[in-house]
């Protein structure tokens, strides 16, 4: 989705239905933000709001899913947004 001035939705999609975890910060190493959020409910369009973001600013975020069926997981490279 497209970031606004203060949060962003990151959306992806998975083969098999998975849980959903988004690690987001102002670095690659996904620091000084909050923890990663985490949703257990297995789908395979994933939909994931961070809020409380900083306008004109720069964030970096990567997501993974875990199978609920087999406990497999894969986790996306470094990617980037920035506020409005």
């Amino acid at each position: 989705g497209v970031p606004n001035a203060t949060d962003a939705t990151i959306t992806w999609t998975t083969d098999i239905a998975s849980d959903s975890t988004v690690f987001w910060g102002l670095t690659a190493a996904y620091a000084g933000a909050t923890s990663p959020i985490f949703d257990p409910a297995p789908t395979t369009s994933h939909s994931v709001q961070i809020t409380g973001l900083t306008t004109l600013t720069t964030y970096h975020y990567s997501v993974r899913s875990r199978s609920t069926s087999t406990g497999g997981y894969s986790t996306s490279n470094d990617a980037t947004f920035v506020t409005a």
